[in-house]
């Protein structure tokens, strides 16, 4: 028999099996947005009030807690809902304004150890319970990766994007009324050096290999 083959081959599947799990381990990032950063910037913190108008509405962001997302993936940063009980139709005519605003959307890697803000602004506008012209504008610069445009700490291979602009729908809209959802999408920078320390069950892996070498190499010695 042929032991040097033997060898030559389990060699093979053993580095195809640290390839394939290094990969696997690699696809999936966890993340968050729901640091203390997260706000509107110049106070009110997840919470804006309208200033004028008719009637009186509330403009709230729900933070995305902690979840882990296959890579490249869409994102789901966290929602926007409007409420204005007292709102009519546009028709009717009674709504509530809103002023100019800034939101800070803070984004922390867990898989990583890092984090970096999206920077949001609008114009304000006026909203009725069927219509509202409440645009968020995002800048349009990637988070990651490595350490491009973060905080601080680094994305490592990650790359997040966020959607350009975000149009707040009116308060009876939707599935959910008055949420709007503020999306992403994140990807992998394919020429990123990923440095794995492998799991326990690759050490595993590694160890039957090198059991079935020693098995191999003992048979060899005994029959030569």
């Amino acid at each position: 028999m042929d032991y040097t083959r033997i060898v030559q081959r389990m060699a093979r599947a053993t580095v195809a099996i640290l390839s394939m799990t290094v990969a696997a381990h690699a696809a999936i990032v966890t993340y968050n947005t729901n640091a203390p950063g997260t706000q509107f910037v110049g106070g009110g913190g997840l919470v804006l009030l309208s200033t004028g108008g008719l009637a009186s509405a509330t403009l709230t962001f729900a933070p995305n807690p902690d979840g882990d997302t296959d890579v490249p993936s869409n994102l789901n940063y966290g929602n926007f809902t409007i409420a204005c009980g007292t709102c009519t139709t546009r028709a009717v005519g009674t709504g509530a304004t809103f002023g100019s605003f800034m939101f800070d959307l803070v984004l922390t890697n867990l898989t990583y150890g890092g984090s970096g803000t999206f920077h949001g602004s609008s114009d304000g506008g006026v909203v009725y319970a069927d219509s509202s012209t409440i645009n968020i504008k995002w800048e349009k610069v990637p988070l990651g990766s490595g350490t491009t445009n973060l905080d601080s700490g680094t994305f490592g291979p990650s790359i997040f994007t966020i959607n350009p602009l975000t149009p707040i729908v009116a308060p009876n809209s939707g599935q959910h009324p008055g949420q709007t959802t503020v999306q992403g999408v994140v990807i992998a920078d394919q020429d990123f050096p990923i440095d794995e320390t492998p799991e326990p069950a690759t050490f595993g892996l590694m160890g039957l290999a090198l059991l079935g070498l020693g098995v191999v190499h003992r048979k060899r010695k005994h029959s030569s």
